[in-house]
């Protein structure tokens, strides 16, 4: 072990980084877009995710919910310098409650919103509203 030691290369390897590809997937211009009082159907696959873009109209505070029996986080993040920046998240834990944020959003800006199922062995089936 002294000639050849036992030290990974350093860096990422192929399967890392597509791991990590496959878990925060690029963000896609044709997300749907969440509005005020507009709910939306969502199903998620097990371990899966959804997403929306969010531009609002208007400066104010917000509130973003989803509805049913999911076991899902939600994170909202703030599009800035040409990538995600977090915002705010809710992380229901399998309380049996559901994730919401409230946060005040500005108008001109662009938001995504994530919504991931831990639950790895079934799909998950809710909604999704802001007001």
């Amino acid at each position: 072990y002294q000639e050849n030691p036992l030290i990974p290369d350093s860096g990422l390897s192929h399967d890392d980084v597509a791991e990590a590809r496959r878990f925060f997937p690029p963000l896609d211009p044709t997300y749907p877009e969440l509005r005020p009082f507009e709910s939306h159907r969502i199903r998620i696959d097990a371990g899966g995710q959804v997403d929306f873009v969010i531009n609002p109209r208007y400066s104010r505070e917000y509130t973003v919910q989803t509805f049913g029996r999911m076991d899902t986080v939600m994170v909202l993040f703030e599009q800035m310098d040409g990538g995600p920046v977090y915002y705010d998240g809710d992380d229901v834990s399998g309380t049996g409650l559901n994730a919401r944020i409230v946060a005040r959003l500005m108008r001109g800006r662009t938001y995504i919103l994530r919504i991931r199922l831990y639950f790895a062995e079934q799909s998950g089936e809710g909604a999704l509203m802001m007001w």
